[in-house]
């Protein structure tokens, strides 16, 4: 899964596995963006897999109706 090397957007706080808010928490060390823009990274998709970890339509309407194999439905919104 892409990992955003960044806390918040749109002051929305960015958690592991989107992004990197809790790093420190998780880790007990500092996030390296330069350390991590050094790791060579290859993501694909194929034109035809339905495999896609942030749900859509009425999915993502509530949080009762939600299921991800990746995302909590605060991440995935």
């Amino acid at each position: 899964m892409p990992i955003l090397p960044i806390s918040q957007l749109e002051e929305q706080p960015l958690t592991y596995p989107v992004g990197v808010a809790d790093f420190q928490m998780t880790t007990g060390k500092p996030f390296d963006k330069r350390r991590f823009a050094a790791i060579p990274m290859l993501l694909v998709q194929g034109s035809i897999d339905e495999n896609d970890s942030v749900p859509e339509g009425a999915k993502m309407r509530s949080q009762e109706h939600f299921s991800s194999d990746s995302y909590s439905f605060e991440q995935a919104q």
